[in-house]
């Protein structure tokens, strides 16, 4: 019941339910073109009370046919409009749900169900109920009947949505007075005829397109990091501004940049990214990249990859701007400034983590989040040596998401962070978090977060620093948490 599925098709069918019940009323007064003539026909004359009943008159070849193309276009008009009224029904309930979950409006929607609803009622369903009840072998065979059915049906809607790639309406994810002030007008407009002010239902839809809000404060910033399995993704926001340092893992791997990423930034309001940074090649960072420059306008793409690397070519074809991040990089938005610590100027050398960009980002109020890619010992002991003191901050993306080449004592003693967040896919391969780097985080009494055990963390910078675990603020009684 927690499946944003349940719910589609729960008030999908109570949509349908509920508009056949309303043609059926509208119908059921309704005559065919030629009752009136047949009860003419029927009708007996006073008069000839008690008389033999005439014969009937033998119609004519043509005025049978055209009766019975009467008949049958009334026919097809009174489907057409009921399955109009379904159809009507059906958009308009799933709408708000739909923007819900998935921060969109699928502008085909009316169109795929056309013929999706009765494909699904008519072919799939009584196929799989078939093969439920009936014996072996023949239930083996309404299986695959079904599946063949559902796979026609899965490649037309795929064909549909490629044939129109802006069939999609994003907007941002609505609160919870503008959900249920949208469910309230679905069932108003829903409403029987005669019901009071039925077309003024759409206004209380319009809490849906409100813009989102700004998430920090001026002066402060807001940094998250996706729960996208293992890889990176962080999303840095101030006032009026949004940066994607990296974008998760791309079609090699778990499709983050596409199924996590790029649905969280049209989620949040955004249509338009100020700046995407790019740390390194590594595919668990670059990899979601193209999914982003695809759904967002980027403005801007900072990035450490070498000269020949396709990401540069897509990234102007998108329209946007492009350079090599490098240290002394220095920018400020709504009065927070940002500062690449992070390779050096000169030519890129060495594996692409001794490559990767580092960023500092320090509020007006002087908190700091040091973000650091995938950087190794090496590199921490150049950053030491470069500029001990432009390392200090409060919150510590774990380099290299906790490997044991990386997080040095001098490092975490030259950060000095209070909070530490890892980014770790759950039971990944590498085993990382590392439990000896693990434990000297711990050590040091810093908050830990770790995305494999408490999903995207959010924290808050500004005067104070605040964070919050996504498993614990949106726990429920079910989870047993």
């Amino acid at each position: 019941m927690t499946a944003p599925g349940f719910w589609l098709s729960f008030c999908a069918v109570a949509a349908i339910l509920h508009a056949i019940a309303a043609a059926g009323s509208v119908q059921s007064k309704a005559r065919a073109p030629d009752d009136e003539d047949v009860e003419q026909w029927d009708r007996v004359d006073p008069s000839e009370v008690g008389q033999r009943p005439k014969p009937p008159v033998a119609r004519k070849p043509s005025v049978i046919i055209a009766r019975f193309c009467r008949r049958f276009m009334w026919s097809v008009r009174r489907h057409a409009v009921s399955s109009g009224r379904v159809q009507y029904a059906v958009t308009i309930a799933i709408a708000p749900l739909t923007v819900y979950w998935f921060s969109q409006i699928p502008l085909l929607g009316p169109l795929a169900n056309a013929f999706t609803i009765p494909w699904i009622s008519v072919l799939v369903t009584p196929a799989t109920l078939a093969g439920l009840l009936l014996p072996a072998p023949f239930d083996a065979a309404m299986f695959h009947a079904a599946h063949a059915a559902l796979s026609i049906l899965c490649d037309a809607l795929a064909g549909l949505a490629a044939s129109a790639p802006s069939s999609l309406w994003h907007l941002p994810r609505p609160g919870a007075f503008a959900l249920a002030a949208s469910c309230v007008g679905v069932a108003w407009a829903l409403a029987p005829r005669g019901w009071p002010l039925r077309f003024t239902a759409p206004l209380t839809w319009l809490p849906l397109f409100a813009p989102a809000l700004h998430p920090a404060p001026h002066g402060a910033f807001r940094v998250t990091a996706l729960d996208i399995g293992q890889g990176s993704a962080l999303v840095i926001e101030t006032a009026r501004h949004v940066l994607l340092f990296d974008a998760g893992p791309g079609p090699e791997s778990t499709h983050a940049g596409e199924r996590i990423v790029a649905p969280y930034l049209l989620a949040a309001g955004g249509r338009a990214l100020d700046t995407l940074v790019v740390s390194h090649s590594d595919s668990d960072h670059a990899g979601g990249a193209p999914a982003v420059l695809r759904a967002l306008a980027v403005r801007q793409v900072l990035a450490s990859l070498p000269a020949d690397d396709p990401l540069w070519a897509g990234a102007r074809a998108h329209g946007g701007q492009t350079l090599r991040c490098a240290a002394g990089q220095r920018w400020m938005w709504d009065g927070v400034e940002s500062r690449v610590l992070w390779p050096g100027p000169g030519l890129l050398s060495g594996k692409p983590n001794h490559q990767s960009c580092v960023l500092r980002v320090r509020s007006a109020a002087g908190r700091a989040a040091l973000v650091t890619a995938d950087v190794e010992a090496d590199v921490e002991r150049a950053l030491i040596a470069r500029e001990r003191t432009a390392l200090r901050a409060d919150v510590l993306i774990a380099p290299h998401h906790g490997s044991r080449t990386s997080s040095t004592e001098p490092f975490l003693d030259s950060v000095e962070p209070r909070v530490a967040i890892f980014q770790v896919g759950y039971r990944n391969r590498f085993r990382h978090p590392n439990p000896t780097v693990f434990a000297r985080y711990a050590l040091r009494a810093i908050e830990l977060s770790r995305s494999d055990e408490d999903g995207a963390a959010r924290i808050d910078i500004g005067e104070e620093i605040v964070l919050m675990r996504f498993r614990q603020t949106h726990a429920r009684y079910w989870m047993g948490r």
